[in-house]
């Protein structure tokens, strides 16, 4: 077994051998060098002076980055600036500042969600709210104000009065330009029509209905029978749904609050029941 001395005197033996090829891969790198900086006429020198310009560059960016994180910018969205545009349906509000958001930017009346005491907005390029002042409407008006009071203007004539309304979305179409899609594909849109409102003629020009008008033939007398039928056919349905209709509720469930009139299939949460006594809302019909 060898001892400590000779495993000693054996790694010193390995590493006097490890740094004899240390230096001779070394003087080859260094001779491969020097060959190529007396190929290309360089010195030592000059790469110095390249070394030194990389160090500069990196101090100088350093320092830029260094001099903005010490002394960073207001940023002028974040700041506490009061609300000047509010939605009472959503409860969504704006300061004026910055992009609109999307509820304000489609509405085309903005000075409805104006907030009481709030300056009246005066819509620029950049969909910026600016106030106005007296010093600002002393000053000749920009070709981009000239713009944007004629779009005024033209919005302002083109709010006409609601002519057909949707109740259940609340919907509305003022009779001018293309029907809307609810309206397009109804089949009978008077029933859309507001009350006293005039039924408009959808994009068919008005010479052209007179004509059609005038060159229709009148009906034939078995179409209008055919039609006098289908009227009796349906005041009969109507007097029998009148007649079946609404009736006063007989039973009741105190449980869910539901009702029955005692005419027609009696409920299922009625048929199920034995004794249909306890649910009748006049104990003395029984």
């Amino acid at each position: 077994m060898r001892t400590l001395e000779q495993i000693q005197e054996k790694l010193a033996i390995l590493q006097s051998q490890a740094e004899k090829l240390i230096a001779q891969k070394s003087q080859i790198a260094l001779d491969s060098i020097r060959a190529l900086m007396l190929e290309h006429g360089l010195t030592t020198e000059d790469i110095e002076a390249k070394a030194k310009d990389k160090r500069e560059v990196a101090a100088s960016k350093r320092a830029i980055v260094k001099t903005a994180s010490a002394s960073p910018t207001k940023d002028l969205r974040k700041g506490p600036f009061p609300v000047k545009y509010f939605d009472p349906k959503t409860g969504k509000s704006w300061t004026g500042r910055g992009r609109a958001p999307a509820w304000l930017a489609t509405t085309r009346s903005k000075n409805k969600f104006l907030v009481d005491g709030a300056a009246t907005p005066i819509e620029t390029a950049g969909s910026a709210d600016v106030a106005t002042t007296p010093e600002s409407s002393a000053k000749k008006p920009s070709s981009a104000a000239v713009k944007n009071s004629a779009v005024k203007k033209a919005a302002a004539k083109s709010t006409l009065p609601a002519k057909y309304l949707d109740p259940k979305t609340g919907k509305t179409w003022s009779g001018r330009g293309p029907a809307p899609a609810w309206l397009a594909n109804a089949r009978n849109k008077n029933r859309f029509l507001v009350e006293g409102a005039e039924p408009s003629n959808f994009g068919v020009p008005a010479k052209k209905t007179l004509k059609v008008a005038k060159t229709a033939k009148a009906p034939k007398s078995s179409d209008v029978t055919v039609a006098t039928k289908k009227a009796a056919k349906k005041t009969a349905a109507a007097k029998k749904d009148q007649s079946t209709g609404s009736q006063p509720p007989k039973y009741l469930d105190p449980v869910t609050g539901k009702t029955w009139s005692g005419h027609g299939p009696a409920p299922a949460w009625l048929a199920a029941v034995e004794d249909r006594s306890v649910y009748l809302v006049n104990q003395d019909a029984a």
